[in-house]
């Protein structure tokens, strides 16, 4: 499926019942092992130095998740 925008993705996600996560470095970012991944649930990826943009970090998603392996 291709859509024209991120937004009109994640949208689309989110209507069909899915939580929608931002991998990024933040303060309230989750520690990935605490995401209850048994639910429907999709990530939004970035680059592996810095995550998200902030911009996509900005988008109407529900938790920011921190994906860093100790």
């Amino acid at each position: 499926m291709n859509h024209d925008s991120c937004e009109e993705a994640i949208q689309q996600l989110k209507s069909q019942g899915m939580k929608v996560y931002a991998a990024h470095f933040s303060e309230r970012a989750i520690y990935y092992r605490d995401v209850d991944y048994t639910l429907p649930c999709a990530i939004l990826m970035g680059s592996e130095k810095d995550g998200v943009s902030q911009s996509g970090a900005d988008l109407d998603v529900g938790d920011e998740v921190n994906l860093s392996v100790p």
